[in-house]
């Protein structure tokens, strides 16, 4: 485990729930994904490092559409020259550190929903 923190500062999280509306390799990368998310009233780009995942022609048709929770207020950071404006949550697996799902919901949230 890690250090615990507040309330408050779990609080200065936004998490929303996002749909991936773009989903593009980055090129000369195996691993980097270009999503653009959807929030309802706006629009992030995200890049996101789970590519080895998804084939490099299957990407966007296997991310598009897809629900996703995304920490939407993280700082903006370039990657490879892209604009990344925030992260996409992923549970690590506890028996192969390598590992990463994606999380999602099981039933239908509305877009921009803050996660709480």
């Amino acid at each position: 485990m890690t250090e615990t923190v507040s309330y408050r500062e779990f609080d200065k999280l936004d998490i929303r729930i996002g749909r991936v509306v773009e989903a593009h390799r980055v090129e000369g990368t195996e691993r980097l994904l270009r999503l653009v998310v959807e929030l309802g009233t706006e629009t992030k780009q995200v890049v996101w490092g789970a590519g080895n995942q998804f084939g490099p022609e299957s990407s966007q048709g296997e991310l598009t559409g897809k629900t996703v929770v995304l920490l939407s207020n993280l700082a903006p950071k370039q990657i490879r020259g892209i604009r990344s404006e925030g992260m996409i949550l992923e549970a690590q697996h506890i028996d192969d550190p390598d590992r990463y799902t994606m999380l999602t919901v099981s039933e239908e949230v509305p877009i921009g929903s803050r996660i709480r």
